[in-house]
């Protein structure tokens, strides 16, 4: 029987030769493999497909007692597979079966190639109990964060390199695939961690209590899932990147928990949500008038400009201001509008199945504007020192969120290193409109923070 699962294309792939775990592999017959042992392999791989729902200690566990398994010699009937009549079974049947179930390539051990060992065993087991991931292989994995299962993607070309945790906008604004489809150099670098926040993305679920979308509870997750990072790679400290609402989150991070991270990167900073939506009102009025637009002077002069409180007469007012602002180049300069990171999005293989929560987590997750903490902000004054480097990378266009605003807190903002590095050719998405002069930057800066000990 020949059989093959998949998780998507990032999930693992167990192909299984023969019958059982153990039978045929080539033109080559491998011995039985103990039959605890193929017990553990059989939880631990079910484990993964089914979303990594076991908790570290018991996929350590469970590893553990596979190796002590495998360490002990095995009786088999005579003649059953033991070439050498031994009765004792050695690694290579086991291991071959394990680096399949971790899509590892079989090491060949009949072919004339290295001899198979326990390194290997440990290493397959690694990969397969969730431990340890391949290099440059994706892993999309489902925690527990506040109580609430949410969903992160995993990516590098080395696990030696230090933590970049992705925090996405919006807010709802998941995007877990486009940071590796644009800024793919990055995972020479880093481990790339993009994470779909609570009611996000593949973190999006109707049973999700709309109660707990506040700011406050997005902090706490965020600071849980800093600290199973950390766990998990064995690291004192990690980066965060922060887009447009994450950034909220970022500077909120670092100014509590400065002990968790090395520097943050600001795409796109949030300062003041109520002058945020006049500016960029303002922008978009002053632009149609420029362009002498009647459709775009009517719409918004009829919505009327923001109140003290950042409220339109008619809620449709920050959808209309929206529009215009992305029509003239506000969101995506040269542009008129970012359908094309919206269908990135959308039509990627992380959420080819997933349309319909994405789409919702959108709607959803709009009712952190309802949280006052978020509405009333301004960081200006509430938020002017902080004890870890921050750098802004910003867009010299962006009236989503207005630059002005970024360089008014950048000249109060008391912190370790500060700087700006502008982006002339983008507004909102410089990460997307400059991809690689992104990339280079974040490394230039970034890396200047990682000491001997953690290279």
């Amino acid at each position: 029987m020949r059989e093959i699962l998949t998780s998507g294309s990032v999930g693992v792939r167990l192909d299984l030769p023969g019958s059982g775990l153990a039978g045929r592999i080539g033109n080559e017959t491998h011995r039985q493999t103990p039959p605890a042992a193929e017990l553990c392999v059989i939880v631990l791989l079910l484990n993964k497909l089914g979303g990594n729902v076991l908790s570290k200690k018991l996929k350590l566990l469970l590893s553990f007692f596979g190796l002590l398994v495998l360490c002990f010699p095995h009786s088999t009937e005579a003649g059953d597979g033991d070439v050498n009549g031994s009765g004792n079974t050695d690694l290579s049947d086991v291991v071959i079966t394990l680096q399949v179930c971790a899509g590892l390539n079989p090491t060949a051990s009949t072919q004339g190639g290295e001899k198979i060992g326990l390194k290997d065993a440990i290493f397959a087991l690694q990969v397969v109990a969730g431990l340890r991931i391949l290099p440059g292989n994706p892993s999309l994995e489902n925690i527990t964060l506040g109580g609430i299962e949410q969903w992160i993607l995993i990516q590098s070309n080395g696990f030696s390199k230090p933590i970049l945790l992705v925090l996405h906008g919006g807010p709802g604004f998941a995007m877990m695939p486009l940071f590796h489809e644009k800024n793919r150099e990055l995972e020479d670098h880093f481990i790339v961690v993009n994470w779909d926040q609570r009611g996000a993305g593949r973190s999006y679920s109707p049973n999700i209590p709309k109660e707990s979308m506040t700011l406050a509870q997005l902090l706490s997750d965020a600071h849980e899932l800093t600290g199973y990072l950390k766990d998990r790679f064995d690291r004192e400290k990690i980066f965060i990147v922060g887009h447009s609402f994450g950034t909220i989150l970022g500077i909120f991070l670092v100014r509590s928990y400065p002990d968790d991270y090395l520097a943050f990167g600001s795409v796109g900073q949030v300062v003041d949500v109520i002058e945020n939506e006049q500016l960029s009102y303002d922008f978009a009025l002053s632009q149609a008038v420029a362009d002498n637009n009647a459709s775009a002077i009517t719409e918004l002069e009829q919505t009327g400009r923001p109140d003290e409180q950042g409220e339109y007469a008619d809620d449709s007012g920050y959808e209309i201001t929206m529009k215009w602002v992305s029509h003239y180049g506000g969101e995506m300069y040269g542009k008129t509008d970012s359908e094309e990171i919206e269908e990135a999005i959308l039509n990627s293989e992380v959420y080819a199945n997933h349309q319909e929560e994405l789409i919702n987590g959108w709607t959803f997750s709009q009712a952190l504007f309802d949280d006052e903490n978020v509405w009333q902000l301004d960081f200006r004054t509430s938020v002017a020192k902080v004890d870890v480097p921050v750098y802004f990378f910003t867009g010299r266009h962006d009236y989503d969120t207005p630059f002005k605003l970024v360089e008014q807190y950048y000249e109060v903002l008391n912190a370790p290193t500060k700087e700006i590095i502008w982006f002339e050719n983008s507004a909102h998405f410089p990460f997307y409109e400059e991809a690689e002069n992104f990339n280079k930057m974040i490394i230039a800066k970034f890396l200047n923070h990682i000491s001997s000990n953690q290279n």
